[in-house]
């Protein structure tokens, strides 16, 4: 009788093999673009403070006050102000859909202007990256990642979405 494939290690090596395209794809892109970032996501003491774009660095998201949700408490003498916040959209923030070469899509953010110029190396580049912060994101238990699709498709093509 046959043996059967262990999808433990099916899955095992798709990670492994896009943890490779992952360092090369931030490698690739700082040398290309000195000023791109791999490390797109500020994060604070809450969660996510700042959401940059990933080929020039500009601030594309960051946490504002809703200043009509702001909540006055008095307890004895002292004076309470809670101020929520959100992750806001700043003006130059857009999305980019990628079609990838397997028929499937990849939505990722980053600004107005480097969207109008974005190149095919630039979408393999920044797949690459998003890759790497799936995986940090799943090494925290934010989530598993199904690298079996992941790891093999590229992108072939992009359109901006919105912005």
């Amino acid at each position: 009788m046959a043996r059967q494939p262990n999808p433990g290690n099916a899955r095992k090596e798709k990670k492994d093999k896009a943890k490779d395209r992952i360092s090369n794809g931030s490698a690739r892109l700082k040398n290309r673009r000195p000023e791109a970032t791999a490390d797109y996501l500020k994060y604070g003491e809450f969660g996510i403070e700042e959401v940059r774009c990933k080929l020039c660095s500009s601030v594309i998201k960051r946490l504002a006050v809703v200043p009509d949700l702001e909540r006055v408490e008095r307890r004895g003498t002292q004076t309470i102000v809670t101020q929520p916040v959100v992750l806001k959209e700043l003006a130059n923030y857009t999305e980019v859909l990628m079609e990838m070469d397997d028929g499937s899509a990849h939505v990722t953010p980053m600004c107005i202007e480097c969207a109008k110029s974005v190149q095919a190396e630039d979408l393999e580049d920044m797949y690459e990256i998003d890759m790497g912060q799936a995986s940090k994101d799943e090494e925290l238990g934010l989530g598993e990642v199904y690298w079996e699709s992941w790891a093999d498709r590229k992108p072939k093509g992009s359109k901006k979405l919105r912005g």
